[in-house]
């Protein structure tokens, strides 16, 4: 029943509404359901439209009368309800039972819209500097010529460089660099107590201070539920940043078991119930557990938009890699990290914050098109391509972004056929020996502008008699492929459940890499010392052999273990700078 002539004493009732969580002011429209537990009117009027018929704390019915009360005080469009979290479900969703953590402050994010004047003076700045394409396009094939009377198959190659952004020394800060949208998921579970928490506070507090006021921070932390600290996302001024600290350190608190799902779920539903968004979207999810009951989370994921990237962080000895690595392809090819010790928090989130301050391509799509009987027979990358089903004269591959200062390589196989024609064969002299070429469009977010760049050939001689040099195995080509193929093993014994066989087929692929014309390069000596390595157990075996393999499948950088050195190739200038800033604000 509606009670309106008293309200209980603090011992009958929390003074916070644990819809919204802030604090019940006298004066302000409360109600009290018969289970003696009382929300803000505005709150509750919202939930019971969206289906929400029990108390948000203790489950119990809410009467009839209220139910239709409420929905009529909906419909009729109180002009409070506009100061309502537009996340408000979730948190009744996930909130009913009482937490330790102290209630939030946070008003409502949805006020918090992306500053569109700035971004379209960052885009004007930019656009005033040039319009020169970001990424430079260069191919290669793994000969020079191939036999005219003979058919074949070799190894191609396209690989994508973007450049070195400069940046303040003093502030660390680049300059004009595109807004992004960052949700941070964070356990903080029973066993997250201790230093583990100690250092993700304060690795969630250097990641506020490290954004401006164009940004936009949303924080989710769980247990067995999961809670919106933020109160969806805030935009990185000095007093929200203020604000969300004090949250930090003073509600993240170690709790229960573990939900990954329910945190995960709470985070997508950030991203896709806010109608703005800033050009860099990326989630965050850090865990040192794994579910108290295994799960997929397959049906989770294909909900995160596709412009936002999903980067996964297993900490510790029990978290469940796989699955970690699971999300991070599923959620539009992120990466995964092993955080092998508890000082490596801070600088694995430092080096994963640089790569989106840095972000200079999106929506990358490498178009490669051969001529005449000249295919695509396998295409061995971690990035979606098209067509799925090979052989094609027509290949496009999809990435999601570039950083600055990264590189990708790109291989396939290519179908040479054998020409019976001399006069097509001098034909191909007359094209200078072209077989194909790639094109890249790409968006550039701090431009706003769609490019494309010049076609790029590929070259290969058709002739009855070649050079011994012409028939030489391209060295970049054959290091690429050990890169390829290393990542292959590695994938497969991590998926091979028994760890003796497992270690076999590492220990082939060395093997492979010591008989191969680029053996010797310090690249493949790298991966050679990472494969040999002998870990203390399994579990550290397996995760830091994830982290390994997840880094060469998109070669890009992530923090890595003492242990292993094959992927630091792919960390950026600007990763090391962010991660040497973090440390220094440590001493």
């Amino acid at each position: 029943m509606l009670r309106t002539s008293h309200f209980p004493s603090k011992n009958e009732t929390s003074d916070i509404c644990s819809i919204c969580l802030s604090s019940l002011i006298p004066g302000t429209p409360l109600l009290i359901l018969s289970c003696n537990h009382k929300f803000h009117f505005q709150c509750l009027t919202s939930s019971v439209p969206a289906q929400h018929q029990l108390c948000p704390l203790c489950r119990a019915s809410i009467d009839a009368s209220i139910i239709q009360l409420l929905s009529t005080a909906h419909s009729g469009g109180d002009h409070q309800q506009r100061h309502v979290s537009p996340n408000m479900n979730q948190r009744v969703v996930h909130s009913n039972h009482q937490h330790r953590g102290k209630s939030s402050s946070i008003s409502a994010s949805r006020k918090d819209f992306v500053d569109k004047t700035n971004l379209q003076e960052i885009t004007a700045q930019a656009v005033s500097t040039g319009q020169t394409a970001t990424i430079t396009v260069s191919t290669m094939l793994e000969f020079k010529g191939q036999l005219s009377q003979r058919q074949s198959n070799i190894y191609g190659l396209v690989s994508l460089q973007t450049p070195f952004y400069r940046q303040s020394s003093k502030t660390n800060k680049l300059s004009s660099r595109v807004p992004i949208d960052l949700v941070c998921v964070v356990d903080q579970s029973a066993s997250m107590s201790g230093a583990k928490m100690f250092l993700l506070k304060k690795t969630l507090v250097y990641i506020t201070e490290q954004l401006t006021d164009l940004d936009r921070l949303a924080i989710v932390s769980f247990d067995n539920h999961a809670y919106d600290r933020s109160h969806g996302f805030l935009q990185m001024n000095e007093r929200n940043k203020y604000k969300l600290n004090m949250v930090i350190n003073d509600e993240i608190e170690d709790g229960f078991s573990t939900n990954i799902g329910c945190g995960l779920e709470m985070a997508i539903e950030l991203f896709r119930s806010h109608d703005t968004k800033n050009p860099v979207r990326a989630l965050f999810l850090l865990t040192d557990g794994k579910d108290d009951e295994p799960q997929d989370y397959s049906h989770i994921i294909r909900r995160l938009p596709q412009d936002v990237v999903c980067h996964t962080f297993g900490y510790g000895a029990d978290h469940a890699a796989s699955l970690l690595v699971q999300l991070a392809e599923q959620g539009n090819n992120g990466t995964f990290t092993f955080i092998d010790t508890d000082d490596a928090v801070g600088p694995a989130f430092a080096i994963a914050l640089a790569g989106l301050l840095t972000c200079v391509a999106q929506n990358i799509r490498v178009n490669i098109e051969f001529y005449g009987d000249y295919k695509v027979t396998h295409a061995h990358s971690a990035y979606t391509y098209e067509p799925e089903q090979l052989p094609s004269s027509k290949i496009t591959f999809k990435l999601n972004n570039l950083n600055a200062d990264e590189k990708r390589n790109l291989m396939f196989q290519l179908q040479v056929p054998e020409i019976e024609d001399k006069s097509s064969s001098q034909n191909q002299s007359i094209l200078n020996h072209v077989i194909g070429h790639v094109s890249v469009v790409y968006d550039d977010p701090k431009r706003n502008l769609r490019f494309a760049t010049r076609p790029g050939p590929f070259h290969l001689i058709r002739a009855s008699n070649l050079s011994a040099d012409d028939l030489q195995v391209n060295y970049q080509i054959d290091l690429q492929r050990n890169r390829i193929e290393t990542t292959l093993a590695l994938r497969q014994a991590m998926d091979e459940q028994d760890y003796g066989r497992s270690l076999e087929l590492l220990k082939a692929q060395v093997k492979n890499i010591k008989s191969s014309v680029s053996g010797e390069d310090p690249f493949c000596q790298q991966l050679i010392k990472d494969l040999e390595y002998r870990y203390p157990n399994e579990h550290a075996y397996r995760s830091t052999n994830y982290n390994i393999c997840r880094q060469h499948a998109t070669e890009r950088g992530t923090y890595s273990s003492v242990t292993s050195s094959s992927a630091k190739v792919y960390n950026s200038v600007h990763q090391f700078h962010q991660m040497d800033h973090f440390q220094s604000q440590r001493e």
